[in-house]
């Protein structure tokens, strides 16, 4: 995790706590330094002393459980060069402990910030490592749910790794979520338009995904077999739910930022930037490897 604009309610009492849980007589751990900071968690860098292996210990906030049993479920099932790797995990009184791979090179969001719009060769490195990340996961049955600059990590030889798999799902896991709740989860500027527009105000020609169509038809059977109320997908309430076409379109999101050093979609409110997603063209994006890429194709017909 990159950032110190936030603090984790963290106790040094509690590191030695987990210490004490994970440390083998053998291979004692030595931790080096605080390496990131964010409002949930705290990141140290660590070796296993007599030896040059290095990691990092995240210590997370336990008012995010739900969300990391649910991270720690589908990375122990991930193994993918464009994954960050997922060693452990263990508890304290107040925190969650992730022993996962040491990214020494920051985040994309970092680098973008830094750099701007980045070069071809670069582009194209990047957005290779993403795409191949992301096809494994759809291969598993697992929409990732927040692409974007801070949840992509880099190796210390520039390897692109993502990282956060706590709002991630697995397909049999997909439904549909009130807007006002897509608003608080993630960077709304690389939400797919359908992830944001309630269904009764649907002026697009859009249609659910084949694949969550017959998904949704099963749970709504098993519901009612059991007993149990389904959800309406007429409640003007709700959006589209997450699919592997919304992450598809936050990749070409992050593809036109780097090409272009922002967004796709801007705005000075975030009732603007919902705005623009909803009803503006992204401005074509500058010659990439002899094309011009167009974005349209990205829009719901």
């Amino acid at each position: 995790m990159s950032g110190s604009d936030s603090s984790c309610d963290f106790h040094s009492g509690e590191l030695s706590q987990f210490l004490i849980q994970v440390e083998c007589p053998t291979e004692p751990i030595e931790i080096y330094e605080e390496i990131g900071r964010g409002p949930f968690s705290v990141c140290f860098l660590c070796r296993k002393k007599k030896k040059l292996q290095f990691f990092c210990i995240k210590g997370i906030d336990k008012s995010l459980k739900d969300e990391i049993a649910n991270e720690t479920r589908l990375l122990k099932q991930l193994d993918h060069p464009n994954i960050e790797k997922f060693s452990d995990w263990y508890e304290t009184a107040n925190h969650i402990w992730q022993i996962v791979e040491l990214c020494a090179g920051k985040d994309l969001y970092a680098l973008l910030q830094s750099d701007k719009n980045l070069p071809e060769r670069s582009i194209h490195a990047f957005s290779s490592d993403v795409r191949e990340a992301l096809f494994y996961l759809h291969e598993q049955g697992i929409i990732y749910c927040d692409l974007r600059p801070k949840t992509i990590l880099f190796d210390n030889i520039g390897t692109m790794k993502l990282c956060d798999f706590k709002h991630s799902i697995r397909t049999s896991e997909v439904k549909p979520e009130p807007v006002d709740v897509r608003l608080k989860l993630s960077d709304i500027k690389y939400l797919a338009p359908e992830l944001l527009r309630p269904h009764q105000l649907m002026n697009l020609n859009l249609q659910l995904p084949p694949d969550l169509v017959a998904i949704e038809r099963k749970r709504q059977q098993q519901q009612q077999f059991e007993g149990e109320p389904g959800f309406n997908l007429n409640d003007p309430q709700l959006a589209f739910p997450f699919s592997f076409q919304s992450d598809l379109w936050a990749f070409g999101c992050l593809f036109y930022e780097m090409a272009e050093g922002r967004p796709p979609f801007e705005g000075e409110t975030q009732e603007e930037i919902v705005h623009n997603i909803l009803t503006q063209e992204p401005i074509e994006v500058r010659n990439i490897f002899g094309v011009r890429y167009q974005y349209s194709s990205l829009k719901p017909s």
